[in-house]
Order: structure tokens, then sequence, then C-alpha cells
């Protein structure tokens, strides 16, 4: 028999992707042939989750194999009262995969793949009919610790209920400085067997690099190495006034977005660069469809130190 696991949020803005991904990883290490499911996507090209997976392990399924419905073919079997007919076609699709793997990691849907009021009911059918224990995923996010463990409680009643196997929960993002507190306030009431973590919120992993937001924009780079497209974007600052109040609102890896001909601000990013009393920027976009006038361009270029990226 397969072995398999369906992780499911019980609410959004817990870091769902980012603890499959790290699931994956681990099972990587340890499985040969390792499947990957989704019983439903957004739409049936370029569903993130199924794109991720691929680029980073070797997976022998095609994408299509990887997914059962689209939100659209979901909804249609929703109103049509087709419910039963919408697992089977998500059971004998997981089957197929089955058939290719060693063990298969599901993913559960959310509310932009299946209606919000329908979602949490889907996940524990589908997650029952599969025969997969679930992997709670919850959110400490702006929560106390009272908050946390009374979502994770109903949350995991609700799905033993249903009939679901519970492998593990996990609490993600919780507040650092809160972590020990979750931690004892669950220990002093947890009398189940399945194990339950806390993980706390680490800020970098929110932080978006030079690089993905270049591909977002589709934007050229016109300056600025390509190895430091890598840098994390800590905040954004948009430039509209004059560089002496500019100048005063730049902070440490803030990404500068200003019209393509305000050289003023441009020249105050390299001026800062240059200067021991202000930080650095991680990077700048120019918009408008302006491009740096030649001389200015000119003048950039020859600064063959400064290697903040420069966006169009």
């Amino acid at each position: 028999m397969v072995l398999n696991l369906y992780v499911t949020a019980i609410e959004s803005g817990g870091g769902r992707s980012l603890i499959l991904l790290g699931v994956m990883e681990i099972l990587s290490k340890r499985i040969g042939k390792l499947g990957f499911f989704r019983p439903v996507i957004h739409s049936s090209h370029k569903d993130p989750a199924i794109e991720l997976i691929q680029s980073r392990y070797p997976m022998t399924a095609s994408y299509e194999a990887q997914y059962a419905l689209t939100h659209e073919e979901v909804q249609h079997f929703v109103a049509a009262g087709k419910q039963d007919e919408l697992s089977q076609i998500v059971l004998e699709k997981y089957k197929a995969l089955e058939q290719q793997c060693d063990f298969v990691l599901c993913a559960g849907t959310n509310s932009e793949e299946i209606t919000a009021a329908f979602e949490f009911d889907f996940n524990a059918r589908i997650a029952k009919e599969l025969g997969a224990p679930v992997l709670i995923v919850a959110s400490g996010q702006e929560k106390t610790p009272e908050d946390v463990v009374d979502t994770v409680r109903a949350g995991r009643e609700a799905l033993i209920e249903e009939g679901c196997a519970i492998s593990a929960t996990l609490i993600n993002r919780a507040h650092p400085a809160e972590v020990e507190l979750i931690q004892q306030t669950l220990g002093a009431i947890w009398q189940e067997e399945d194990p339950i973590f806390v993980i706390p919120e680490e800020a970098s992993l929110w932080k978006p690099t030079i690089r993905e937001i270049a591909q977002a924009l589709d934007a050229e780079l016109i300056h600025g190495n390509q190895a430091h497209l890598s840098r994390e974007v800590q905040n954004f600052k948009v430039a509209a006034m004059q560089m002496p109040h500019f100048l005063e609102h730049i902070e440490e890896g803030s990404l500068v977005i200003t019209p393509g001909d305000r050289t003023d601000i441009l020249v105050a990013c390299l001026t800062a660069f240059l200067s021991d009393a202000y930080p650095n920027v991680a990077g700048i976009v120019l918009t408008g469809g302006l491009t740096l006038d030649p001389a200015v361009q000119k003048l950039v270029d020859g600064f063959t130190q400064w290697t903040v990226p420069i966006l169009q």
C-alpha cells in the first residue's frame, strides 16, 4: 500500500506552502518515487504549488497527473449537487498517480480554489476517502496563545468528527516571544497521541527578492549585477518628494520606486551608498515608461562599485 499524507490549513495565513516545501524536502531524502497531488487547483495552467514542487524535485508524473479538478469544474459539480461524483473523480485521479509512487504528499484546497463554506468539509472528506492521515497547519500570527489553542482544538476535533486520522499539528508563524507560552499552554491540556509543534515567525521568509519583483513586473535590469538580484527587500519607498525629504525616509534594504525622470532620487541613492551616514537601498524601480537620460546612465555606469540593481 502506498503511503500518503494530506496537508490542510484550518485557516488562512498559516504558510501552508512553506510547510509543504519543508515536508517535501524531508521526504525527498528518504523516498525514491515521490508523488505530489492536489485535489483542486485554481486553473489548469501554472498552479504555483505544482510548479514549485516540479522545479525542485524529480517527479515522474506529468503536470496533469498531479491534480484532479479545476476551481471552475468544482463549482459546476457543487452547483449541480454532484458532490459524490466530484469525490469519485478526485479518488480516480489520485489512484492513477498512486500507481507511479511510493509516497504521495497531498495538498488540500484553499478558499481560492473552492468555495470557503465548502472548503473544510471537502478537505476532510477527501482526506478520509484517500485514506491519508492529516497534517494540520494553523496560524499563530497576531493571535494570543489562548486564541491559538482554541483554534487548533476546534479544527482538530472537527476533522476527527469527520472520520479523519490526525498525523500531527503545526502552529506556524507564532510570534517568537510567545512560542514558549503557547507550548506551555498546550502542554497543560494536550492529552492526544498525535504531536503538536510550534514554529516561530521568521520575517525573512516573507520578504521578496529583487529577482522575484523583477519577474513579477517583467522588468529589465539596466544596472547592477545579476548576483545581487537575490537581495531581500525589507520595505518599499515610493519616492515622490524632493531629495532632502526622501533621504529622511530611506532605510536599509528599501526598494525605491520612482519615475524614470527623477534623476535626483537616483543620485540620492548613489550618494547614500557612498556616505557612512545613510543606509543602502536594496534596489530601484524606474516607472512611467521613462528611460534614463544617456548622460545619467553614463554617470551611473561609471560607479562600478555601486551594484544596486536598477529595474525599468
